[in-house]
């Protein structure tokens, strides 16, 4: 939420949660929660039915520029992130579809990984490989031209609804059309093989992140970040 509010307004802020966290969510929020828009899903259905419900469940114009922030990210420096979103931002409204790239530090098959055209400004992307196996991973780390996919993405209404219907259609139908009957028959699919791994390299740009970035989307990733957490404030003390 923090990010988000440094970065737009209140009431541009949509939420997208499951059903079931709504008032949870609500109540945590506090009095920010009568400016924003909190959506629900029925069922969890991955990331591309989520991020379609954020789309398409609010007025828009096609070339109003959406911002996908998952909440289970670390970023501390703030003014940072808000300096690439803005270079982001403005690479949307001329028609590119923006990911944040994060500087790999060790090989992980847990991220998607981009190849970008190091001469080129902003980068380009040349391919987008979905979790590959670890020498592979391996193989990235060596090169000086690959990035971790963050999983922050920045498109206009355009672009989303073009990709969706060329290589999702029934999603596209369902949300777009509103021909949907019953959520749970939508198909679980992440943004990243859903759409990520079809779109044409050359309307894919990358922004490298100048922040600090951890995923805590596991457990394991969770509890690493509080070590390190605790071992700084042990050096302060």
């Amino acid at each position: 939420m923090e990010r988000a509010k440094s970065c737009v307004d209140l009431d541009h802020i949509v939420i997208v949660t499951q059903e079931k966290y709504k008032a949870q969510i609500q109540s945590q929020l506090g009095r920010d929660a009568n400016h924003i828009l909190i959506l629900g899903e029925p069922c969890k259905k991955n990331t591309l039915p989520a991020i379609s419900l954020g789309v398409f469940g609010v007025q828009a114009t096609d070339q109003t520029v959406f911002s996908v922030f998952p909440s289970d990210h670390f970023i501390q420096n703030v003014s940072d992130f808000c300096n690439n979103w803005k270079q982001a931002h403005q690479l949307a409204q001329q028609g590119s579809f923006v990911l944040f790239g994060i500087k790999p530090t060790h090989p992980s098959s847990d991220y998607g990984y981009l190849e970008v055209e190091q001469n080129s400004e902003p980068l380009s992307l040349i391919s987008f490989t979905e979790k590959p196996n670890f020498k592979q991973a391996q193989f990235y780390l060596e090169q000086q031209n690959y990035y971790w996919n963050s999983g922050i993405f920045v498109f206009n209404r355009t672009i989303f609804t073009q990709a969706l219907q060329m290589y999702q259609s029934t999603i596209f139908r369902a949300f777009f059309k509103k021909d949907l009957v019953n959520y749970q028959e939508i198909q679980s699919i992440s943004i990243d093989y859903g759409l990520m791994e079809h779109l044409d390299s050359s309307v894919l740009k990358c922004v490298p992140a100048d922040f600090d970035w951890v995923d805590i989307g596991s457990l394991h990733s969770y509890l690493n970040l509080i070590e390190k957490s605790e071992s700084q404030f042990e050096r302060q003390q």
